[in-house]
């Protein structure tokens, strides 16, 4: 009897095993990745708030702030397509950051129509960290950063990313509140509407 439930013993816990590892197989690992280097920027506050809101999501969601990579312009040698070795260290850091990743959302302010510079910088460093994988986007401007979003969505589709969805936030100086919380009417879309796509 006792070898009986031994053997039952260990079934179940090869069982719960297999499931917790199935679970963790299929459990993405997505970047929230602010979009800018100004201090104090509104988003930044965005992309901790969006943090926070995915506390309950069945992936695991990181910030990634543009801030502590230290991205110059373009400095590596040769395209980032035909690399084997990056030469410079911030390269470096900046590729182990983002190749750990399966997909990401893109917080990105709206700067005259247009995607920060710094942004366009971090995306051409790096080529196969991208591809193929899926990205959202959550502008911020007067009509949610929809132009931004707009420009970068062309820029990522060149790696094969894929667009899963985009919202704004609109108005953001009235709708960003000093604490960083948000007023969700101001989005364009539920953001809902955003996470859903990565379940």
């Amino acid at each position: 009897m006792r070898c009986i439930i031994d053997d039952l013993r260990r079934i179940l816990d090869d069982n719960i095993y297999g499931i917790l590892e199935m679970r963790v197989n299929i459990m993405k690992k997505i970047a929230i990745i602010s979009g800018t280097v100004r201090p104090n920027s509104n988003t930044l506050k965005v992309a901790e708030w969006l943090k926070k809101k995915t506390d309950n999501e069945p992936n695991i969601y990181e910030l990634v702030d543009l801030m502590d990579f230290n991205l110059p312009h373009y400095n590596e040698p040769v395209s980032p397509k035909s690399v084997v070795e990056y030469l410079h260290p911030e390269t470096q850091k900046w590729s182990e950051a983002i190749k750990q990743y399966d997909a990401y959302i893109f917080v990105i302010p709206e700067y005259n129509g247009f995607f920060p510079g710094v942004v366009k910088d971090a995306v051409d460093f790096l080529y196969h960290e991208w591809s193929n994988k899926l990205f959202g986007l959550v502008g911020i401007g007067g009509k949610g950063g929809i132009w931004a979003c707009n420009h970068l969505k062309t820029l990522l589709e060149r790696f094969d990313m894929n667009h899963v969805e985009t919202i704004g936030v609109t108005s953001p100086w009235t709708s960003i509140d000093q604490d960083g919380n948000i007023d969700e009417s101001a989005l364009t879309k539920p953001l809902e509407s955003l996470l859903k796509k990565f379940r």
